[in-house]
């Protein structure tokens, strides 16, 4: 498994539109391959539990689970109308990002409005 680091700086210009924020200096984050075989370690999740456990939480169990376990920041959580508003996660692949869906745990192409690692 290859780790690629970026500057935030440069990560921020990948999100044509949408407000980023980011509080570390450098991310850390996989290829597309390897991003797909480390979630695949994520065997099971908790159950939905609208206002209690949705979207947002779903997105901070992803990130922080990746943090904690791997060392990788390069997982944003992300929002977007979908059609109303949603949130989810994006993961940095060389040259881009990823929209990954949390609660399915699959790959989507969500709009992204706005972004925050840390």
């Amino acid at each position: 498994m290859k780790e690629y680091c970026s500057l935030a700086e440069d990560v921020s210009l990948l999100f044509d539109k949408a407000k980023v924020e980011i509080d570390d200096d450098v991310l850390y984050y996989l290829s597309l391959e390897d991003w797909k075989k480390t979630l695949s370690e994520i065997t099971s999740l908790p159950e939905y539990e609208k206002d209690r456990f949705d979207c947002d939480n779903y997105a901070d169990y992803i990130r922080d689970y990746l943090a904690v376990t791997h060392k990788l920041n390069g997982c944003g959580k992300a929002w977007g109308h979908i059609p109303e508003m949603h949130c989810f996660c994006v993961l940095l692949i060389p040259g881009g990002f990823i929209c990954y869906e949390p609660q399915t745990q699959e790959f989507k192409e969500y709009p992204v409005e706005r972004v925050y690692f840390g």
